[in-house]
């Protein structure tokens, strides 16, 4: 593969998805920036585990975005793909900060640390991780059916 020219004399491989890569690294430095925070939280250990699970799933969206080339799938079906692993992304950073800040442990209690959240924010945690693992299941389901439609075709 010949990489392609892009403007200012950069050059970039063909195929990836530039727009997915720099949402991984804005989340990567949201993750680190929310890292200093950790210590103040009420439960410091959700605080470190939202550090955690940011620079993962940021490291997820730039994989992703450089994986782009291998997936067969059409452009409805790769903007699903991608909607789907960035709100389980940023969700699940975002929310296990917001679990960290307000205490909420009601799905984590091992991570809870013994702190308890106000039922409102408990709720919030709970309905945000549910959206995290569908959107997961179904990015994940349509990355694998993507990679599965490259070997139906030949490649």
């Amino acid at each position: 593969m010949n990489p392609r020219r892009r403007a200012a004399g950069r050059i970039e491989p063909p195929g990836v998805d530039r727009l997915i890569i720099r949402q991984g690294f804005v989340l990567i430095l949201l993750a680190l920036l929310g890292g200093a925070l950790a210590p103040f939280m009420v439960n410091p250990r959700m605080g470190v585990g939202a550090h955690t699970l940011g620079v993962l799933g940021g490291m997820m969206l730039i994989l992703i975005g450089l994986t782009k080339p291998l997936f067969a799938l059409d452009r409805r079906l790769w903007l699903a793909l991608h909607v789907c692993w960035f709100i389980a992304a940023y969700a699940n950073w975002a929310n296990t900060t917001l679990a960290g800040l307000t205490g909420s442990s009601r799905l984590t209690p091992i991570a809870g640390a013994g702190t308890t959240g106000t039922d409102l924010a408990e709720t919030i945690v709970f309905v945000v991780y549910l959206v995290v693992g569908v959107t997961s299941i179904i990015g994940t389901a349509i990355a694998v059916y993507g990679l599965l439609g490259r070997d139906r075709k030949g490649s």
